[in-house]
């Protein structure tokens, strides 16, 4: 009981600690990836809450799981969207200090197996957890309102362990049915609750192979543990692999849908990504963190990439060579590599974000702190008092300055603007830093600043079409401001290269102009705009023309030209037929006045539905009423 008492009030001053540097951050704003997850929580109504809630934790848009336990979350807090993040960040800032105690617990746990001393087990958990709480590579996670998801799959990521662990440890003392009952449960809870709420969750599996064969090799496993481990743990990675397998060879060689970079070339960036996470782990400097890093080159026999390569393939050896003699090392290499086995290979996601550091860092900082510890026991056995008392002045030099610039980084997000210019000038060539300065100065007002990004952004970036075409929809905000010229502008859209927000910023464009609010945008200009996209050959993604196709559709349909309307419907559900794409057809078609074409129009409406009735679950109420409509107009002759 003695020791409990401080170790809890050293908890708490942790905690705390984390509030104090993290509270600045709170008053920030919403960024980027938060409006696209969380715009519809504006259709959630006090009238109609309890369904609406439901609605929007079962139609996310983040990945076809959709995250629904991320989302319910988020749900809880609809009064709160758009006009004030605090709430939303302070939960993250809760759920970052819940999983610190977790991270405790394990790190506690892990180190009984394998220190005699219980003081150096406490002191050095609590170590672990206040440099896991309090980096600054954690910044981003916390405040960025989105990255909850990152935070509840880490929440049940943790507590599965924990309850492996409390089995797996027992198993051969204790009733093996009760072992296998909280590994088991343990398990569950993590994959199951985890998965649905980010799908990284899957690598609960790997971290537990990683214990396995470090700190919990000499823990003897009796019988069917094999069996068990093959089912529960084997089996759901060995799933996933054979999942992805055919995505990689297929896109081996050529560009994802959606991306610039194949899964090889995906594959060898992230070896500077990863020693770039590394580098800020290890040396984290001022002003060096952030979201926005896409400015990486596909140099795949470069020396720098070979050197970075072999750096990471070394480091990875080690930790499997140091597993039996030093195994919490081990433990803490291999750690690090399994939490970016899969964001940080080959699947087709954005080349950089700080968050798939979240779990991986603890593995990190373990490595860290039990590499220094092993050095200060060396040091002390050949009596060098001088060494251990530079080596515990630079640890602790170091853990102070990597709370300085935690709390430095945290006010960084309570600022924006001065965010946002720094990020830009951090990754000068990241279409996307520079889009999000722009996008910043225009929320604050400053359009000839935002005018001046896009075009730095067009120059710097000569083919990159985000940056004329957002520095045309500046027309829609203020008609007055210079815009680029037209022949610029349509070659870039003509010939340009494909980034996935492009087809985000013309659909504004279309939308804004369909509803009146960019008059100065002439339509002739817009419509050249819409088939030059439409011609790029970097652009031929079914998926892409189909929305090209749409945008069109609602362009002549606000022109009233219903026959290019026709056309441009009819070429989009070619690709792929949708409720939505029928009610629009329909919609157009009575608005026409051409009875027989709006009959026509509805009957494969309801055709469609008949066949497909839970694509139009949704749409059941214009459904019923188009066929209705209909039935009185047929009735009617």
């Amino acid at each position: 009981m003695p020791d409990r008492i401080p170790t809890a009030l050293y908890l708490l001053f942790i905690l705390g600690s984390a509030i104090l540097l993290y509270y600045p951050g709170l008053y920030g704003a919403f960024l980027m990836d938060d409006h696209g997850n969380l715009a519809t929580l504006s259709d959630i109504s006090a009238t109609n809450t309890r369904s609406d809630i439901i609605a929007f934790t079962l139609n996310g848009v983040s990945s076809a799981i959709g995250r629904p336990i991320s989302l319910f979350s988020f749900a809880l807090q609809w009064e709160s969207w758009p006009d004030n993040p605090l709430p939303f960040k302070l939960v993250n800032l809760l759920l970052h200090l819940a999983n610190g105690l977790l991270i405790y617990l394990l790190s506690r746990q892990l180190l009984t197996l394998s220190l005699e001393a219980p003081r150096q087990v406490q002191w050095l958990s609590l170590a672990v957890t206040a440099l896991w709480l309090l980096h600054p590579l954690q910044v981003s996670t916390v405040l960025y309102v989105v990255q909850r998801m990152t935070e509840l799959a880490a929440l049940f990521t943790l507590t599965g362990l924990l309850l492996y662990l409390r089995g797996r440890i027992h198993l051969s003392t204790t009733s093996p049915r009760g072992s296998y009952l909280y590994m088991t449960t343990g398990l569950g809870v993590g994959l199951v609750l985890g998965i649905l709420s980010k799908e990284n969750a899957i690598l609960l599996c790997l971290y537990i192979l990683v214990l396995e064969v470090t700190v919990l090799r000499d823990i003897a496993r009796p019988r069917y543990w094999k069996y068990w481990a093959a089912l529960f743990l084997l089996l759901p990675l060995l799933s996933l692999a054979l999942y992805l397998l055919p995505i990689v060879i297929e896109y081996a060689f050529v560009p994802y849908p959606n991306r610039t970079f194949s899964s090889l070339e995906r594959l060898f960036i992230q070896s500077h990504v990863l020693v770039d996470y590394l580098n800020n782990i290890l040396l984290p400097r001022p002003n060096n963190f952030g979201l926005l890093r896409s400015d990486y080159s596909v140099e795949l026999l470069s020396i720098g990439t070979l050197l970075k390569t072999a750096l990471l393939l070394s480091l990875l050896i080690v930790g499997w060579r140091l597993r039996a003699r030093f195994a919490l090392l081990g433990m803490g290499i291999l750690w690090f590599f399994a939490g970016h086995a899969l964001e940080s290979t080959v699947v087709n996601l954005e080349l950089y974000f700080e968050h798939r550091n979240y779990l991986s860092l603890w593995g990190a900082i373990i490595a860290i702190i039990e590499g220094s510890r092993l050095l200060f026991e060396r040091l002390t056995r050949q009596r060098k008092p001088l060494g251990r008392l530079t080596l515990l002045s630079g640890v602790g030099l170091w853990g102070a300055v990597v709370v300085l610039i935690t709390l430095s980084e945290a006010r960084l997000w309570a600022n924006p603007t001065l965010q946002a210019a720094i990020w830009a000038q951090n990754s000068p060539r990241s279409h996307r830093a520079i889009g999000h300065l722009a996008d910043t100065l225009i929320h604050s007002g400053q359009l000839e600043k935002a005018k001046e990004t896009y075009k730095k952004g067009s120059e710097v970036l000569p083919h990159d079409i985000n940056m004329l075409l957002n520095w045309q929809e500046l027309q829609c905000v203020s008609p007055d401001i210079d815009t680029p010229s037209r022949e610029a502008l349509l070659s870039r859209l003509a010939s340009g290269n494909y980034a996935n927000s492009v087809t985000t910023a013309m659909e504004e464009i279309v939308d804004l102009k369909t509803r009146d609010r960019c008059k100065a945008l002439e339509n002739e200009l817009l419509e050249a705009m819409l088939h030059n996209l439409l011609r790029n050959p970097n652009f031929q993604d079914a998926r892409l023309q189909r929305n090209f196709h749409i945008f069109l559709a609602n362009f002549y349909d606000y022109l009233k030209d219903y026959d290019q309307t026709t056309i441009h419907i009819q070429a989009a559900a070619q690709i792929r037929n949708s409720p939505d794409l029928l009610l629009f057809n329909a919609d157009m078609q009575f608005n026409r006045g051409s009875k027989e074409s709006y009959i026509v129009a509805v009957a494969k409406l309801d055709r469609f539905c008949s066949e497909h009735k839970t694509l139009c679950l949704l749409y059941k109420k214009e459904v019923n009423s188009h066929i209705e409509q209909a039935t009185r107009l047929v009735n009617s002759q």
